[in-house]
């Protein structure tokens, strides 16, 4: 796995093993490696143009001498800096609102005092041969960080299925906590993913909905850990997640329910991220990438309270830490907001206040009104057979052994219990449908604290995919392989 940039000491190692960003190239010298800023800012021009021709205001809202400067003090700290806006920061009119608690950055580095102007908002950073502590120098007016007057900015964004913040890449080597509320209008989307590559393949991690379940997952090289809600989200309403992972171990949280809990099999312990996080949505197109989330789908809806780590994430565009925002608004009482989509369908924000309604398979019409197909929800139980009928409606065709309107009972009302000792099984077909999903339900009453209570594999001899339920010092585990490695839920 790739070591993060380091601009302020040398490190043991290659080149091979040190990534560094933002114009920094890595330099090995006995046996050391370290990223270096190997470019300087010249004044050629300076006497063609006055200073505040120069300055430029940058996206972390500081003043620069010029474009060069802004970007020498990005490589040196290994931060995204680019230019808001030409001229001072403390020139432009329209300042971002301050988002409680304030995750403005003030240094603690040693500063030199700043002479009196006329100006005193005035701040201009001047990058040569300085020391980088003395590059700081910023008064308390010039971290308040303000946008051309024509800026619209985004306070609580709304995501509409292609909508999508782009942010600095998720620092989650060894740990990471995640926490913030939802209010998703759709039952799939991408709420966020960070990943080693563009194109998909290793490290990732991925927060989505599915299904109306919230799915939080990683992959550390080892195996991919899935942790999913024990309930479903509400459309409509405001949920609060909170996703956790220390080295192998994972934890989801949904509205203060119980824990879901699992961990990755194999040795690795790291997560390794190369690429920018995405919350609402991955540009791209890129399959593997929706293969990694499970879901293709954007977020519809509106993300508050983002929180990383202590930290409070100020998701307004433009803001310090939002480097992009793509066909987000403001979020307020839309056309969804009073959900006219019906039957489980997703509402979608269009342009001019409008909405659309996206429906499922079994349901057509503006609003979702119109059962196409009784059956296409499966609601015969025990694998009856259902057969359509005119009017939406469906009769279920039972088995042998069930009964009722939706084969739920069985031919016995005392039901059959089998009872199983040491080697006992017993042998059905492979678990249909259960390609994409699948939904299991076991009652049981052990007498001991191991054993195997369903397996299902894709050949004979173990090689393959496969699932099993299995109790493990009295605790359920849930593991499986979907061909990239062994998940388990505990």
């Amino acid at each position: 796995m790739f070591r993060n940039a380091s601009i302020a000491k040398s490190v043991t190692g290659s080149c091979d093993e040190l990534k560094c960003f933002h114009g920094a190239k890595c330099k090995e010298k006995h046996g050391e490696v370290q990223c270096v800023c190997d470019f300087k800012c010249t004044s050629e021009d300076r006497d063609m143009k006055t200073p505040e021709d120069h300055t430029v205001c940058g996206t972390d809202g500081n003043s620069y001498g010029s474009e060069c400067q802004l970007r020498l003090f990005s490589c040196r700290y290994q931060k995204p800096i680019e230019v808001a806006a030409e001229g001072s920061c403390s020139k432009i009119n329209v300042s971002l609102p301050t988002a409680p608690p304030s995750t403005t950055m003030r240094s603690t580095a040693a500063t030199t005092p700043r002479p009196s102007t006329p100006a005193e908002t005035k701040i201009v950073r001047e990058i040569t041969e300085e020391p980088l502590e003395n590059l700081l120098k910023t008064p308390k007016s010039a971290l308040d960080f303000t946008t051309p007057a024509t800026a619209n900015v985004i306070g609580m964004p709304l995501f509409a299925g292609r909508s999508y913040l782009e942010l600095s890449k998720l620092e989650a080597y060894s740990r990471l906590a995640i926490e913030l509320e939802v209010r998703t209008l759709a039952n799939d989307g991408i709420i966020l993913y960070n990943g080693q590559t563009a194109s998909g393949k290793g490290d990732y991690v991925s927060l989505a909905i599915k299904d109306g379940f919230v799915e939080f997952k990683y992959d550390l090289g080892s195996g991919v850990v899935v942790l999913r809600s024990s309930q479903r989200l509400q459309l409509g309403r405001f949920h609060r997640i909170i996703a956790k992972r220390y080295q192998r171990d994972g934890m989801l949280s949904v509205d203060g329910q119980d824990e879901t809990t699992g961990h990755s099999k194999g040795p690795k312990n790291f997560l390794d991220l190369g690429e920018h996080l995405y919350i609402g949505y991955v540009p791209g197109s890129i399959q593997q990438v929706f293969d990694n989330i499970g879901v293709s789908d954007g977020f519809n809806g509106c993300i508050r309270h983002f929180k990383i780590g202590r930290q409070y994430i100020d998701l307004k565009y433009p803001g310090s830490r939002v480097l992009k925002a793509v066909d987000t608004s403001e979020c307020n009482d839309d056309s969804c907001s009073s959900m006219p989509c019906l039957n489980g369908a997703s509402c979608i924000v269009t342009d001019n206040q409008g909405y659309s309604c996206k429906c499922s398979a079994s349901f057509s019409g503006r609003h979702c009104e119109i059962q196409l197909d009784p059956c296409a929800s499966e609601p015969c139980s025990y694998g009856a057979t259902c057969i359509s009928l005119p009017e939406s409606r469906f009769s279920c065709l039972c088995p042998s052994g069930s009964a009722g309107e939706y084969c739920e009972l069985g031919g016995d009302e005392s039901g059959i219990v089998l009872d199983f000792k040491c080697d006992s099984y017993v042998e059905f077909p492979t678990l249909p449908n259960a390609a994409q999903s699948l939904r299991v339900e076991i009652w049981f009453m052990t007498r001991s604290l191991n054993g195997l209570l369903l397996y299902n594999g894709q050949k004979p001899n173990g090689v393959g995919d496969f699932l099993a339920l299995t109790l493990l010092n009295g605790f359920l585990h849930f593991t499986y392989n979907l061909g990239s490695g062994t998940a388990n839920i505990a």
